[in-house]
């Protein structure tokens, strides 16, 4: 069992701060953590600087397509900068999902086998992209 945790996790319609979860060796969801329960170190734990979100795409070994997709959300960004990060992220992944007719690539949930990448690099107070903000892929 890995434990995942960051500043903030995007469970696919929300961000919780100071959150974590939990994945099996199958690479299956046990456990995500409530708002400040990654505060509290565990085995195997890993702390990130960034936002814990699911995948973009659904190849995992695709990174190309994954800084594309944030290429493409940083342009929105910048351009709409009154656009909360969170609704961007909603929106990119439920669309991408329903394009792909996939209902598990956008959410992190127990019991649901979901890739999961690391937004790093970011304004974490303010809670905004910047120009050398980079995707990462956990699992």
């Amino acid at each position: 069992m890995q434990h995942f945790a960051a500043n903030y996790l995007f469970n696919g319609s929300k961000l919780i701060k100071n959150s974590y979860l939990s994945v099996d060796d199958n690479g299956i969801i046990r456990y995500v953590s409530k708002e400040g329960e990654a505060t509290i170190e565990r085995p195997r734990m890993i702390f990130y600087n960034g936002i814990i979100s699911p995948y973009f795409i659904t190849d995992k070994n695709d990174i190309a397509s994954h800084k594309k997709s944030l290429d493409t959300l940083k342009k929105i960004s910048f351009t709409q900068p009154e656009i909360p990060l969170v609704e961007l992220l909603k929106l990119y992944i439920s669309d991408f999902a329903e394009t792909k007719k996939d209902t598990t690539t956008k959410i992190l949930k127990k019991g649901i086998k979901s890739g999961i990448i690391l937004i790093e690099n970011l304004d974490l107070i303010n809670l905004k992209l910047k120009d050398n903000t980079f995707v990462k892929i956990l699992i």
